[in-house]
């Protein structure tokens, strides 16, 4: 719905005048990429401690006649984990050298890429459609040597032994490791796709990001599909995060000109528009204290893909009273609006959707960085 009470609009900060358009693009960017790195850190502390400590201990056990363990159990509960390790191990390598340097605004975002990174690596990630194969099966040794009495100092031992992580453990640590590999190929999903969202549609990386994304969701697509659903919905939840660190920064608010179509009258004029939270206001001048117009996008239908010939870069804004047609004048300008208008459409739906829309979308059939957080998979 709109409303055309000319209401005062929010006094801009000198901060939010300094931190340039440009400059706030980067700076959410350089905080995806952080916080891949930081998942991906996490994960290869977890893999790694599974591997060298819990699956060494585990093997020496069932070398004893007094453990009741075998090494039958060894190799259905920890499977392919090694390979998963020497995966992430060196897509962490290669994170780190990229992400490290793009928090540095100074320098120009397109030297920084992780799509290609992935990429690179895209035949590595089919360890994931062997790891979830054995996953249930895994599972299952995993209740039953947990009852293992023989085995419970070691238990206690992994407990005090495991490093410091991001990640609470909610469970068993011998639980929370084999289930951690399910959880983080869906965060790592959920990450590129955001990734994609912020990354102009001139960055040399951006076909890449997306096609990381198409790698990494082929990936979870292995998971069984209740254990699926589960873990994408907590990944999901990740986008929350992200928005209020950045809200806190005023860092998704926008403000410049576009050129709007009249709603009676269909004649064009320039307006100068800010998107702040959920407001989308347009007043005739920057300096006018009084909006025309506010749009409350949590009535917003949908961002609508409208380029028209003597318009190339026009784009639409469904409401339930009208369509509200405008225009930029680079297509780069056009994609920061419709992205970020899109972003906020987005954060509306609950974690538990945006993952059944993923599900429900094909991700092989992706024309831009604004079809991967559509609401509605028509």
């Amino acid at each position: 719905m709109s409303n055309n009470n000319g209401q005062s609009s929010p006094s801009i900060t000198n901060d939010e005048i300094e931190l340039t358009a440009e400059n706030k693009i980067k700076i959410v960017r350089a905080g995806i990429m952080e916080e891949i790195l930081k998942r991906e850190t996490n994960y290869v502390k977890i893999l790694k401690f599974a591997v060298d400590k819990m699956k060494t201990d585990l093997e020496k056990c069932a070398d004893h006649i007094e453990y009741e363990i075998d090494d039958g159990h060894v190799r259905a509960l920890f499977g392919n984990m090694p390979d998963l390790l020497k995966l992430h191990e060196m897509l962490l390598e290669k994170l780190k050298i990229n992400v490290e340097s793009a928090a540095d605004l100074t320098k120009p975002q397109s030297d920084f890429s992780i799509g290609n990174i992935v990429v690179q690596l895209k035949d590595n990630f089919q360890v994931y459609d062997i790891y979830c194969s054995n996953y249930e099966r895994a599972e299952k040794v995993a209740a039953n040597v947990l009852k293992m009495a023989s085995l419970k100092k070691t238990f206690e031992n992994w407990l005090a032994e495991i490093p410091k992580l991001e990640t609470a453990i909610t469970c068993s640590v011998l639980e929370f490791s084999l289930k951690e590999p399910l959880q983080q190929i869906c965060r790592f999903s959920v990450l590129l796709k955001v990734l994609a969202v912020f990354t102009a549609p001139s960055h040399k990386d951006l076909c890449d990001v997306i096609a990381a994304y198409q790698i990494a969701h082929a990936a979870l697509t292995s998971i069984e599909a209740g254990r699926r659903s589960s873990a994408l919905k907590a990944a999901y939840a990740l986008c929350d995060t992200l928005q209020k660190t950045w809200d806190d920064r005023s860092l998704c608010n926008k403000m410049g000109f576009l050129t709007k179509r009249g709603g009676s009258v269909k004649s064009w004029k320039i307006r100068w528009f800010t998107l702040r939270g959920y407001e989308l206001k347009y007043f005739d001048e920057p300096v006018d204290e009084k909006a025309l117009t506010t749009l409350d996008l949590r009535h917003c239908k949908s961002v609508l893909e409208n380029d028209l010939p003597a318009k190339p870069h026009c784009f639409g804004l469904a409401f339930s009273d009208r369509v509200y047609y405008m225009y930029a004048v680079t297509a780069e300008e056009k994609s920061e609006w419709k992205n970020l208008i899109s972003w906020k459409l987005y954060l509306l739906v609950q974690p538990a959707e945006r993952a059944r829309l993923a599900l429900s979308a094909p991700a092989t059939v992706i024309k831009s960085s604004s079809d991967l957080i559509k609401t509605s998979t028509s």
